[in-house]
């Protein structure tokens, strides 16, 4: 490409670069790029493409470009259309910042600049910000706003997604109204869209990130009869793309509609659809009374699983913490619902969350199916708040949604907070995980253990996908630690292997000839503590994991823990008090359940936990003061007392509910 300037001379890298994609509009440009150069308290470029323009366009940007080197002019050797010249300007940009300005439209505040990049600056997460637009004629007088009802703050992506695609409109708004990251636009705009090429693009920088609006009209938009949206009307060139739009995002899972919605929207009765919702939401809106101070724990309090025993933790803690606090239990479908720990019986738990404070247990992907069978006047009025796990580095967007439905995130290890925060639009904050480990007496012949052999024990649920928590690794490492006649057992102790019987039949298959022992079923908290009690050393080679409660129960039992030193097992776990398996990070190049293709997991080392597992077996006397520094270290890091504190602290007189 032709590029007169950039010069030698030229500043850094700017945080911000404006770019002005510009065919034939030299009548329009010098508005455009002097609302640019009159912008105050930003750090900006000003990128300007020429598609080949024909008339004086190319010329007037040079102009402005000799007296000022914050402008950097470009000329196509060839016209590339619109959307091909955009992308040709986003090529050049250098701003982590990127603010699109068509040649025609102008800034119409002089600190449109500063305010759109000082809401990235207040919340880095956001993906796209966009503001209202003030309409303006050809001569440049004011007819009127162009604006979206949103809410004042940042909300998630996919459910600006959603909204746009179920109400049939472009709720965003043009590229003049929008600021986005640079870093998330690197694929362009999409050449295969025209009058939709915009939307699109906001689509694919919406999943990866939340939105905010900017309630101000910082632009003006103006109308005129060579613009390329009124040549537009007079084509099906709109029709075109929005059907495109719908055959590529109506699908994807975190758009929240029914089949039916979804195939209307399709055939064309999209009109229906919106005024249908617009409807629902005016009748919906009903006050919802504010409960009364306190907390209501809401979860599978109930349930034998992971999930089951964090909530019941976490409702230990808030009874612990002095706040008035009612239980609400969702029975699960899946797993066993006889826990009683909480010595609460069947049918005893809360009907209603009386207090204005709403603390969510269940994982985020619940929250959709949550929200469908609970009426409105449950989160309405209230303080949301969800505590979630995630076991990889992305979130993904398939669950952005949910962050819409709390007011809050916690989360116990920096981890998951690290990957939440990345793409929330609300506040994460991390919560210390209230970990109560059994004291149980060790009973190896009531679990088959020889009192002669040195028994490794692995545990693991069927249901939370053989692929992350990676057994076969650990029967791997075992079989090459160890000669069938040696005394090691592998002890693998398992529950819902019934709902994976392939997997379980390869499992043992890839076990046979080994000394390794099976236990399929639901135990009881104070049976599980003696089971891990009775081990000899506890064995974890995920590849992906969120806390990591196995591994928590043997440091408590101060049994010496091998495990792949990657993931929220790393909050409490350290050289010092564990032995680390060494792990290098893999693509997913298939989904695996709800863990995307494209992420990427730890590929644990398997000769090193076999050496480490030989390490322990032959080094018994080197074990017994890493058990003992593990049970010190857990009880002080997840020590329940923390949690109380943060739960006094940001529940207690000073917490509000949700207006």
């Amino acid at each position: 490409m032709n590029a007169r300037f950039p010069n030698p001379d030229a500043p850094p890298a700017p945080h911000i670069s404006v770019c002005i994609d510009c065919f034939n509009y030299g009548r329009f440009l010098t508005r455009a790029i002097e609302s640019v150069l009159g912008q105050k308290g930003a750090d900006f470029e000003l990128v300007v493409s020429d598609d080949r323009s024909t008339d004086d366009s190319h010329d007037i940007a040079l102009a402005f470009a000799r007296s000022d080197l914050r402008i950097r002019v470009f000329r196509n050797p060839t016209n590339l259309g619109m959307v091909g010249n955009r992308n040709a300007a986003l090529r050049h940009a250098r701003g982590r910042l990127i603010k699109p300005l068509h040649a025609d439209d102008f800034l119409a505040a002089p600190d449109a600049l500063a305010r759109m990049a000082a809401a990235f600056d207040a919340w880095p997460a956001l993906a796209l910000v966009a503001c209202p637009a003030r309409s303006v004629d050809e001569s440049g007088r004011t007819t009127g706003t162009l604006t979206h009802p949103h809410a004042a703050k940042p909300v998630s992506g996919t459910g600006i997604i959603s909204r746009c695609l179920l109400e049939s409109r472009n709720l965003v708004g043009s590229p003049t109204g929008v600021m986005f990251r640079r870093e998330l636009s690197a694929r362009g705009f999409d050449e295969g869209f025209f009058h939709a090429a915009d939307l699109e693009m906001w689509f694919h920088l919406l999943e990866q990130g939340p939105f905010q609006w900017i309630a101000d009209p910082l632009v003006a938009y103006r109308w005129h009869p060579a613009q390329q949206t009124e040549r537009d009307k007079k084509t099906d060139a709109a029709a075109r793309d929005l059907a495109a739009l719908h055959q590529r995002y109506l699908g994807r899972p975190y758009v929240d509609a029914k089949p039916i919605v979804k195939a209307l929207i399709r055939s064309g009765h999209s009109s229906l659809i919106a005024k249908w919702n617009r409807l629902r939401a005016r009748h919906s809106r009903t006050p919802s009374p504010v409960g009364s101070p306190g907390v209501n724990v809401v979860g599978f309090l109930a349930s034998e699983f992971g999930v089951g025993s964090a909530a019941r933790a976490f409702a230990l803690a808030a009874a612990d913490s002095g706040l008035p606090c009612a239980l609400v239990n969702i029975r699960n479908k899946v797993h066993s619902n006889l826990d009683t720990s909480l010595g609460i019986p069947p049918g005893g738990f809360s009907k209603t969350n009386p207090h204005h404070t709403n603390l969510f247990t269940f994982p985020a992907g619940y929250t959709r199916r949550f929200r469908r069978d609970t009426p409105r006047r449950f989160f309405d009025g209230r303080r949301n708040i969800g505590i979630w796990f995630w076991e990889l580095e992305k979130f993904p967007a398939r669950w952005h949604a949910a962050f819409d439905a709390h007011d809050e995130i916690w989360t116990p290890t920096k981890f998951c907070e690290d990957a939440f925060r990345a793409v929330s639009p609300v506040p994460v904050r991390r919560i210390p995980y209230p970990f109560r480990g059994s004291d149980a007496p060790p009973d190896r012949r009531a679990f088959g253990m020889p009192d002669d052999e040195f028994v490794f024990l692995c545990t693991f649920d069927f249901l939370s996908l053989v692929a992350r928590k990676n057994p076969e690794a650990v029967i791997e490492a075992f079989r090459r630690a160890f000669s069938p006649t040696e005394k090691a057992q592998l002890y693998i102790k398992t529950i819902n292997s019934a709902a994976c019987p392939a997997e379980a039949a390869r499992l043992r298959a890839a076990a046979e000839s080994l000394r390794v022992a099976w236990h399929d079923d639901h135990l009881r908290a104070d049976r599980v503590g003696s089971l891990f009690a009775s081990c000899d050393a506890y064995v974890s080679l995920h590849r992906s994991e969120g806390l990591g409660l196995g591994m928590a129960q043997a440091m408590w039992a101060a049994k010496p823990v091998i495990a792949t030193g990657h993931g929220g097992n790393m909050e409490f776990m350290s050289a010092s008090n564990s032995h680390l398996v060494g792990f290098h990070l893999v693509e997913l190049e298939t989904n695996h359940g709800d863990y995307e293709a494209g992420n990427h997991w730890a590929e644990p080392d398997t000769d090193h936990a076999a050496a480490l597992m030989r390490r322990v077996f032959d080094n018994r006397t080197e074990s017994t003061p890493l058990g003992l520094q593990a049970a010190r270290d857990i009880r002080t890091t997840l020590d329940p007392s923390r949690c109380t504190t943060f739960l006094r602290t940001h529940l207690g007189a000073t917490s509000h509910p949700k207006t």
